[in-house]
């Protein structure tokens, strides 16, 4: 366990020099609009520290919210008028299906990004807040979504360790009634995953082993569908936009460290490229890139947004790679609301 955990580190931090040739990113635009992003205060008092408390979350849903914001303050939804404050507690990553139900998981504190989203899988609901409940295993919270008209968690559990013992297996954990459908192995001493999507009845995982990163996509039934082994040179994070998977790697100019960001388009269906370009990174005025970025990257409109070691999330133009930050947050990995299931007489 010790050593997947020192690989997974030092992959996420790995950088590498982009080649000369830069182009612009050719991936075509949809065409709705992110939302511009101010801070209000939040119409509840949240707690600090102790027992989880229902109090702030029974206030705030169901909420029409077109982003949500994970971070070392708490969980954020942002809104037409505003931002308000879900949750107090450190959250590694946080995820809404429709307007009235988000699952998060708590991060503990750590010198090392991104934070370790080890802590409890909380549910959050016009009923309050919930845990989901968990054996003698590591939960690690990847997405969430539908699944056969109900909403799930997308989530690993890794036991054991030792060698002879460890395994990580993926699950979809129904969030109305937290039964579990096992997907299968997915892990062990030596392997694991990093991120995982889900998306038209399949799971996309980013698989980290010995040998290097594959790109795996299976069925809800656990059927492999087909598999991409890609370059572990840099940071890979995996993104979808409609019906494509986009890999994102990030790198850097020499001799002045100009940040850039390599997109890799693949079908999502079957993993079929289409193409590739790298983005040079122009940073508006008083933003700043000190560390790692793009661990987490999702479509606002024509914009990607990451989150990165220090500071805010970045907003990112893949047009022509303007770069600002996504609101006022000190820090933050934002995600889009989920669908919710068809739900007769809505």
């Amino acid at each position: 366990m010790r050593r997947l955990i020192v690989v997974l580190i030092m992959v996420l931090a790995a950088g590498c020099a982009v080649a000369d040739s830069v182009t612009t990113s050719s991936i075509a635009a949809p065409t709705t609009a992110h939302s511009t992003v101010s801070t209000t205060e939040a119409t509840s008092t949240p707690t600090t520290g102790g027992a989880p408390s229902t109090t702030i979350v029974s206030a705030l849903l169901p909420m029409a919210a077109q982003e949500v914001v994970a971070s070392d303050d708490g969980i954020f939804l942002t809104t037409e008028s505003g931002t308000v404050q879900l949750w107090d507690q450190p959250t590694a990553i946080a995820f809404m299906l429709g307007d009235d139900l988000v699952v998060a998981q708590e991060s503990t504190p750590s010198s090392v990004y991104p934070r370790p989203a080890d802590g409890p899988i909380r549910v959050f609901d016009s009923d309050g807040v919930r845990s989901l409940p968990q054996d003698d295993e590591n939960l690690h919270l990847l997405d969430a979504g539908v699944a056969d008209g109900r909403r799930v968690a997308v989530v690993t559990s890794r036991t054991g360790s030792t060698p002879e013992d460890t395994d990580e297996r993926l699950l979809l954990v129904d969030l109305q009634n937290d039964e579990r459908i096992d997907l299968g192995s997915v892990g062990g001493w030596e392997s694991g995953v990093t991120q995982g999507i889900l998306s038209d009845g399949l799971v996309t995982l980013v698989w980290l082993n010995e040998g290097g990163t594959d790109l795996i996509t299976q069925s809800l039934s656990g059927d492999v569908v087909w598999v991409l082994p890609v370059s572990t040179d840099s940071l890979l994070t995996v993104s979808r936009r409609g019906d494509e998977l986009v890999l994102l790697q990030t790198g850097a100019i020499e001799p002045d460290h100009t940040p850039t960001l390599t997109l890799s388009r693949h079908q999502l269906a079957d993993g079929d490229s289409l193409g590739s370009s790298t983005l040079t990174l122009h940073l508006a005025d008083g933003v700043h890139i000190e560390g790692g970025y793009c661990f987490h990257g999702e479509w606002l409109g024509d914009d990607l947004v990451c989150d990165q070691t220090y500071g805010g999330p970045l907003l990112i133009d893949i047009s022509d790679g303007t770069t600002t930050y996504l609101g006022a947050f000190e820090s933050g990995v934002v995600t889009v609301p989920r669908s919710r299931p068809n739900v007769e007489g809505e």
